[in-house]
């Protein structure tokens, strides 16, 4: 299995997990690592999956003018977790045409679909963005149950944060909608390595590996693993692999 540098944490990572930063649509990003004096190949600049918040984070600093102090790609990587607040909390938009994630224009809608609950759920809890109701993106970010893949890279070029968008006529049914989402957050099933439902795009998305290449890792690994009452050593291993 291949690996690949990110360019953050300066970790090793499956190469499957991690995203190509090297367009000229970051090139706020490359002059950011120029001005720290950060030595990087625009042809093969990668990010991995567990730095997207980060990443996000480091645009939205850049954006509003905030000076950031002199650090180095790990110092960056802020690991302080707040919750979900109205100060943290993107507002995703609104359209027909164009998909909320990749926020590409789509001239038929045969290859766009409604954003499913779940997915507007997986948006807000891993991404901290939130969608509101009937909005739509391309059905390949949507895994099977509805389910966003989690490896998908979201364009956050113009987006906002919530608190800086809200209209007092538009605060009840936001609240509504959100509380439809903690819903649905309750009644969901969780991911369970055991499902016998979960597909190879699944397993692949979870973990970067497809199901018979989980097995064999889980099978050499299980001796020196542990079930507790709270996680399964199935699942413990994934959630490491995550």
């Amino acid at each position: 299995m291949s690996k690949t540098k990110c360019i953050l944490c300066e970790k090793f990572k499956d190469s499957s997990k991690c995203r190509s930063v090297s367009s000229t649509a970051y090139k706020w990003f490359h002059e950011h690592l120029q001005d720290k004096n950060i030595r990087f190949s625009e042809d093969d600049l990668r990010l991995c999956s567990s730095c997207t918040g980060h990443f996000y984070n480091l645009k939205a600093s850049i954006d509003s003018s905030t000076t950031l102090p002199d650090l180095s790609p790990v110092d960056i990587v802020d690991t302080n977790d707040d919750g979900l607040t109205l100060e943290n909390v993107i507002y995703a938009g609104l359209g027909q045409k164009k998909c909320l994630i990749c926020r590409q224009n789509r001239d038929s809608s045969s290859n766009m679909i409604t954003m499913p609950k779940s997915a507007r759920l997986d948006l807000l809890v891993l991404h901290r963005i939130y969608a509101p109701q009937g909005v739509r993106c391309c059905q390949q970010h949507i895994l099977k149950y509805g389910r966003l893949n989690p490896n998908d890279f979201i364009e956050m070029h113009d987006r906002q944060k919530l608190k800086t968008i809200l209209q007092p006529q538009e605060v009840i049914s936001i609240l509504d909608d959100l509380l439809k989402l903690i819903e649905e957050a309750i009644k969901s099933p969780r991911l369970d390595f055991h499902d016998p439902m979960l597909s190879n795009d699944d397993y692949l998305a979870w973990t970067g590996w497809d199901i018979a290449e989980f097995d064999t890792m889980f099978d050499m690994l299980s001796p020196f693993l542990r079930s507790s009452c709270n996680r399964e050593a199935r699942n413990a291993l994934a959630i490491f692999l995550d």
